[in-house]
């Protein structure tokens, strides 16, 4: 059959021509970031806002040096939450450390002790720990997706449990008429 020829507007359309065979591919991307890293990255990155909100609403409502540690603290949470946002996402293996330190405060110390629970699991495995080596590796985890959604339920349910403390807590203090 005869080529077929087109125009755009008074421009000839030719075909693509092939590259010339010198040139070659870009090398293979590096592993892929998991789910559970790419949403504990993202946990991470929700939570600055929030720590500097918290920091400055406690502050608005204290006096005196109360109102400066308060809004200190609101920033230094949020600064530690921005790196650790950088860290998992780029999967630095300082991250995972001190995502695993973090995870273990949190057993003991917060409403989010399910997630804690989940996270450290998670990231003592070691499918999870190459994630962090140096090259980046991927190998496939069949449980990654299973992992990410107990996080998130368990991360729900965390603030389900903040969410209902601060309102009777708020409420405690109250005269009842």
């Amino acid at each position: 059959p005869p080529p077929l020829e087109m125009s755009f507007g008074d421009l000839p359309l030719r075909p693509v021509t092939p590259l010339p065979s010198s040139i070659t591919a870009a090398p293979p991307l590096p592993g892929r970031r998991s789910v559970m890293v790419t949403i504990l990255a993202v946990l991470w990155m929700i939570s600055i806002p929030l720590h500097l909100a918290t920091g400055l609403l406690i502050a608005w409502k204290a006096n005196g040096a109360l109102a400066v540690l308060a809004a200190l603290s609101g920033l230094l949470l949020a600064i530690l939450a921005a790196a650790m946002a950088f860290g998992l996402w780029t999967r630095s293996p300082w991250a995972r450390v001190l995502q695993l330190a973090i995870a273990g405060l949190g057993i003991f110390l917060c409403a989010f002790a399910p997630a804690s629970i989940t996270v450290l699991i998670y990231l003592l495995r070691p499918v999870a720990e190459a994630q962090f080596a140096t090259p980046k590796t991927a190998p496939r985890d069949p449980s990654d997706g299973l992992f990410a959604v107990f996080l998130l339920g368990t991360v729900l349910l965390g603030a389900v449990l903040t969410g209902g403390a601060v309102f009777l807590l708020g409420y405690a203090g109250r005269p009842v008429y």
